[in-house]
């Protein structure tokens, strides 16, 4: 047990296992592998995503308010993606304030592995898929945008830079749109997506642990002295799933609002309320809210509900052992007592700030929202 606790957050083995997001978090600005010593240099490196975020959003934020405020564009259009825009920020630096927290959960998630015997089960094959998805569809859109610029005129850009100044070098105007376009998407796209994933794959780990304890109290034998130890991993399994709501929580409601208003502003983008064609690059710019985004949240109800899932099998099998424990023609009491005092112990849902749960119903309705939207 003494071995167990020595483990610490900047063990290499802690963070082994999920593949490359903690590199991608890293380029975001979000450092979660802890280092001994830190140089300048790595330290101006993870300042520069905040502020390139910081800029770029304030931008877009202008750019949009003015278009209201001089050509009267649609305010049901504008006020969502000035929304998406600040969830974007608050979403960074939400994750950025929880680093000690995930690296905490992280770490308990490796002692927990140590503590039953199991070799650690490797996640990187999932993480690496959906990462790769993610950056897939931001290449995609960006070489679509791309394509569709020398043909839109400046007013009608979705990035309106003829708003605040004019560019004459048509080239350097194009680089200027492009980079633009490229920092938007991922601050808009890419950085919510990697972290839906962090999360999907931290309450994901919640099942795996539960999937190992549920298999362990199954074939346990009914002695009190071996059901005594079982009872102790439940009650740190109980902990650990709490933190991992209570910690959590604030950043699937920030996920669950950035997945609404990209619906919400692709879907305005469609049905055309600014009273104008739809752009091709306005096309291009909704294919994320209407691929990445939606998946990102399915995922992560899909594994909060594998949880939920595992949580039951765990009751089952208590269920299963009370049942024989009772039947016996010599009950054994103190073993009873033991079933009986994990069998009153509650786990904690995954919920949204307590709002919305993360259930196989949000599925449900993001699909029929995303049919709905395709078919329009």
């Amino acid at each position: 047990m003494k071995k167990l606790f020595s483990v610490q957050p900047f063990c290499p083995a802690v963070w082994k296992g999920y593949g490359l997001l903690w590199k991608c978090l890293e380029f975001l600005g979000i450092e979660m592998i802890e280092k001994h010593k830190k140089t300048r240099a790595r330290y101006a490196l993870s300042l520069l995503f905040p502020v390139l975020l910081l800029l770029q959003q304030i931008y877009f934020i202008c750019v949009f308010a003015s278009l209201m405020l001089q050509r009267g564009t649609a305010i049901e259009f504008n006020i969502p993606t000035i929304a998406v825009c600040l969830i974007s920020i608050f979403l960074w630096f939400n994750i950025h304030k929880k680093k000690p927290k995930i690296r905490n959960l992280v770490l308990q998630f490796h002692r927990l592995e140590l503590l039953n015997c199991q070799s650690t089960r490797s996640l990187s094959c999932g993480v690496n898929t959906c990462l790769a998805f993610g950056v897939f569809i931001l290449f995609l859109t960006i070489v679509g945008h791309f394509n569709t610029m020398p043909e839109i005129r400046n007013g009608d850009d979705i990035f309106a830079l003829s708003v605040f100044f004019t560019i004459e070098n048509k080239n350097l105007e194009l680089a200027v749109k492009l980079t633009i376009c490229v920092l938007n998407l991922i601050a808009l796209m890419l950085l919510p997506s990697m972290c839906a994933v962090m999360c999907g794959s931290i309450i994901f780990k919640c099942s795996r642990v539960l999937e190992d304890f549920c298999r362990d109290v199954s074939e346990c034998s009914f002695q009190r002295e071996e059901l005594i130890p079982h009872l102790q991993k439940y009650k740190l399994l109980r902990q650990l799933i709490h933190n991992v709501s209570q910690s959590l929580s604030s950043t699937l409601f920030l996920l669950l609002c950035w997945q609404i208003l990209n619906m919400y502003v692709s879907l305005a983008s469609f049905m055309n309320l600014s009273k104008r064609p739809v752009l091709t690059n306005t096309i291009w710019f909704c294919v994320p809210a209407l691929t990445v985004i939606p998946c990102s949240v399915v995922g992560l109800a899909l594994s909060a509900s594998r949880v939920q899932s595992k949580q039951q099998d765990v009751r089952t099998a208590l269920q299963n052992i009370h049942n024989c424990l009772v039947t016996q023609t010599e009950i054994r009491w103190k073993s009873l007592a033991v079933v009986n005092s994990m069998l009153k112990i509650s786990f904690s849902t995954m919920s949204a700030s307590g709002i919305v749960e993360l259930k196989t119903e949000l599925i449900l309705s993001i699909v029929a929202v995303h049919l709905w939207s395709s078919c329009s």
